[in-house]
């Protein structure tokens, strides 16, 4: 995802909803992941974000057509509209 996140923060302003649709054509639902895909992701999330269950109490929980209840907030956050849009400039954690 580290990939994804500077493709995008490196898009110009006139290409940068061109680069959204793109990764956003190329990425698949949680539902079309399979269970090596869905492990990856979740250590990823469970590194970056701390969260405390496992990945296997995480896959046992969350292995249906839905991700991780906290992925959804994170994932659609849209913030509190204080940013112009698009926003070019990924903030890391």
């Amino acid at each position: 995802l580290d990939g994804e996140w500077t493709r995008l923060g490196n898009a110009t302003q006139e290409d940068h909803r061109a680069q959204l649709a793109e990764l956003e054509s190329e990425t698949p639902l949680w539902s079309e992941c399979d269970r090596s895909r869905r492990t990856e992701l979740l250590t990823q999330w469970r590194k970056r974000w701390r969260w405390e269950p496992t990945v296997e109490d995480l896959l046992g929980q969350y292995d249906g057509a839905t991700p991780p209840a906290f992925a959804p907030r994170m994932i659609g956050h849209r913030g509190s509209g204080k940013t112009s849009r698009p926003v070019l400039n990924v903030q890391s954690t």
